[in-house]
């Protein structure tokens, strides 16, 4: 069973997502689209109307294991490029720092951070370190593989696309122009359609035999059209505005909206299209049509909602378990 996290800001909204949250979004789409015999993928409706770019899974992952040959300045040129930021003290997720012939980095998706120990260009030793102190406390011996912590790396295709937008919209001057410098910028997925225009959805990385399953679809198309009109608001309140000194304005809604949530109805056709099974699981009996092809969940029905009580989930469990479920 795998988790597809939601970024916990909206994609117009001019911040963002953690780091943690995005390489578990690519650690996820890697291990999909692996051969191991991944059965069950779980998402928020929100996870599931949001864009990913669609070229996510072309970067090489950086691979690192005792004995390995790598450079140290090319390991560090490979982190700053997964959005990593260079520090003097590794304190957090995200963080490195170089010191002589050691490198610390603290991953995303790690417990701890971890010192690599270089012997020219080969890793003599790697080990994980505490943060609170900086003290070793345990070798690493397996492969570890480092997952980049931005959807949006800054290429050198990327930086070509920011230094256009800094003469064609007064607006990015400023986001632009870092970017374009190679310099990741709080709030640079908001402008994602400009940079990197071809965006998928995580139905398209999905196995052709796999089926979608909405829990409880009134409610999920009632928070679906919640978060596409939000989304929309965050939008227009962050670029229809005026550039400063007074210029004309520039209505860049029109062009950045594709990298925004697409609707749930757009997500069934999309399932259509992909001839992905799109069944829904309710709390009260499904119409006729909903089971037209065949009535391949005819046996399911929704728990109770226990709103915390936990004898009565225990007592259900029970008797399901007595009953062969």
């Amino acid at each position: 069973v795998i988790n597809f996290p939601a970024w916990e800001t909206l994609p117009h909204e001019r911040l963002s997502p953690k780091s943690d949250t995005v390489t578990a979004r690519i650690s996820a789409l890697h291990k999909i689209n692996s051969t191991s015999q991944v059965k069950v993928v779980v998402t928020s409706i929100r996870g599931a109307l949001q864009p990913i770019v669609t070229d996510i899974l072309a970067e090489e992952l950086i691979t690192l294991e005792v004995g390995k040959k790598i450079s140290m300045a090319e390991l560090t040129q490979r982190l700053n490029y997964f959005g990593f930021t260079r520090t003097d003290l590794v304190e957090k997720r995200g963080d490195f720092a170089v010191r002589g012939g050691i490198l610390d980095f603290f991953a995303p998706d790690r417990e701890h951070p971890i010192r690599i120990d270089f012997f020219g260009d080969e890793i003599e030793e790697m080990q994980l370190f505490q943060v609170a102190d900086q003290r070793t406390y345990a070798d690493v011996s397996t492969e570890i593989t480092i997952y980049p912590g931005r959807e949006i790396l800054i290429s050198d295709d990327v930086k070509e696309k920011a230094k256009y937008l800094v003469a064609e919209f007064p607006q990015l001057a400023e986001m632009a122009g870092k970017i374009s410098e190679g310099i990741p910028v709080e709030g640079m997925e908001s402008i994602a359609a400009l940079l990197k225009p071809s965006f998928s959805n995580i139905l398209d990385f999905l196995p052709k035999n796999y089926q979608v399953v909405a829990i409880d679809q009134p409610r999920l198309k009632s928070r679906a059209s919640d978060l596409v009109l939000t989304n929309e608001e965050f939008l227009e309140a962050s670029w229809s505005s005026a550039a400063i000194g007074g210029a004309v304005p520039i209505d860049l809604t029109g062009v950045i909206s594709s990298g925004g949530y697409c609707t749930f109805d757009e997500l069934k056709d999309l399932a259509t299209a992909l001839d992905l099974n799109f069944w829904s699981i309710n709390p009260y009996a499904q119409s006729p049509d909903e089971l037209i092809r065949e009535n391949e969940l005819d046996d399911f029905e929704a728990i109770p909602i226990y709103e915390g009580n936990i004898e009565n989930a225990i007592a259900d469990i029970s008797n399901w378990l007595a009953g062969g479920y």
